[in-house]
């Protein structure tokens, strides 16, 4: 896959420092485990903290199914921390149980972290699949899970205390979804590689590797990324029922007796050929890479803001596509078709190249654009109201010039302490 230099892709990296993203996908991805050392406390700050978990679970009014809590592999009881009358989360018995040794486990951060889902949605954008994010408070010296293979890749970020893992074999090569583990049919054996994981490191493991981890001395606080990227068996099954209406033979009647002559016979041979051509399978993976772009939900962050904003837009202010935008846009002698965020927008003529015009330039000022577009100001406007364009600040120099000293501090070695 190739990765365009983006800010999408200045996060990834930083994550994965001092690896570039084609080195982890060529050497790592799906085929091994990778350990970066770092022992840099707050490497992480801009995603995730102690302190912002704290302002979630004692900040918000949470329903009894965010936080589940578990002591040794067994998971303690809903109705020991959930207030009965509400069905709300009681924080004050969460902390109680944590207090007794049970770890916090909780599942799909986004929707009550701002920052998480920012990282989230870089990555989504990047690697264009779903990206999730839990998170996992362990008291010191206990262990949350028996060892167990997870059926999606994992990206660990270890935010504060330290956690000793132990990495086993892969006694399924990377397994489905239904295919979850089994203490029975899938034995752990001799753990393979012990690797303990201080603040600011970051683990990743392939789906289908076992592993199993025990907090240090003091507790840890880790967020783990689940990566759901298309896998090979989704285009084949898309392809197969897209072609069920043009391929009578996929619609005759079979039976046990007569399958294995029916699949030695030239007709099957030439169906299959026909229905796994090469442009019928691209042609599949590209529905399911479109379904995920137009149902996947951009972030809205300063919608408000933007739309208190509106009445100065001239062509001396400066717009941008909102961060970490996945769309698609199509273009023909009716008008143009805009896709993102769960909605179709029907517009004019020429603001598909409008659109891309902003893209190549990253952050232009309108009146830049006029020469092209005449009436860029009001396309701008509308793509506002809708959530898809930004107006930037005024002091567009000044933000420029913030942002690279930031992108500066990420690169420089002396905070990256890479192992």
């Amino acid at each position: 896959m190739s990765y365009q230099g983006s800010a999408e892709r200045q996060i990834a990296e930083r994550l994965l420092q001092p690896y570039t993203v084609e080195e982890f996908e060529q050497r790592y991805y799906e085929r091994a485990p990778l350990h970066i050392a770092r022992n840099y406390l707050g490497y992480y700050r801009d995603y995730f903290s102690l302190l912002e978990l704290e302002r979630i679970l004692f900040g918000a009014k949470l329903g009894g199914d965010a936080v589940r809590l578990n002591k040794d592999g067994v998971l303690a009881r809903r109705e020991s921390y959930v207030r009965k009358t509400s069905d709300v989360l009681d924080p004050d018995r969460v902390s109680a149980m944590f207090a007794r040794g049970c770890s916090l486990i909780f599942d799909t951060i986004e929707p009550h972290s701002d920052s998480m889902a920012k990282l989230c949605r870089a990555l989504e954008a990047l690697f264009r699949h779903r990206v999730s994010a839990n998170v996992y408070m362990t008291p010191a010296g206990s262990q949350g899970f028996a060892a167990h293979y997870d059926t999606h890749d994992t990206v660990i970020l270890q935010i504060e205390g330290s956690k000793h893992w132990r990495v086993y074999g892969t006694p399924l090569e990377l397994p489905l979804l239904t295919q979850q583990f089994d203490k029975i049919k899938h034995p752990v054996g001799k753990a393979e590689h012990e690797i303990h994981l201080q603040p600011g490191d970051l683990l990743y493991l392939p789906r289908g590797m076992v592993h199993d981890a025990k907090a240090g001395d003091s507790f840890s606080l880790h967020v783990t990324l689940g990566l759901y990227p298309m896998l090979w068996i989704d285009i084949l099954r898309e392809t197969l029922s897209e072609a069920t209406e043009a391929e009578v033979f996929l619609r005759r009647s079979a039976t046990p007796a007569d399958a294995v002559g029916a699949a030695q016979s030239d007709e099957f041979s030439a169906a299959l050929q026909r229905i796994f051509s090469p442009d019928r399978v691209a042609a599949a993976a590209e529905r399911i890479e479109s379904r995920f772009v137009s149902e996947r939900r951009n972030g809205l962050e300063g919608q408000l803001h933007q739309l208190t904003r509106l009445n100065g837009l001239s062509p001396d202010s400066a717009v941008t596509i909102r961060p970490h935008m996945l769309y698609e846009i199509e273009e023909d002698q009716r008008g143009t078709k805009l896709t993102f965020s769960g909605k179709v927008l029907v517009l004019p003529k020429g603001i598909a190249d409008f659109v891309r015009a902003i893209e190549a330039a990253g952050c232009p000022r309108l009146a830049s654009l006029l020469d092209r577009f005449e009436i860029a100001v009001e396309w701008a406007r509308n793509l506002i109201q809708d959530g898809f364009l930004i107006q930037l600040e005024e002091d567009l120099d000044a933000r420029e010039a913030w942002h690279s000293a930031v992108r500066s501090a990420w690169t420089a070695p002396e905070n990256l302490m890479a192992g």
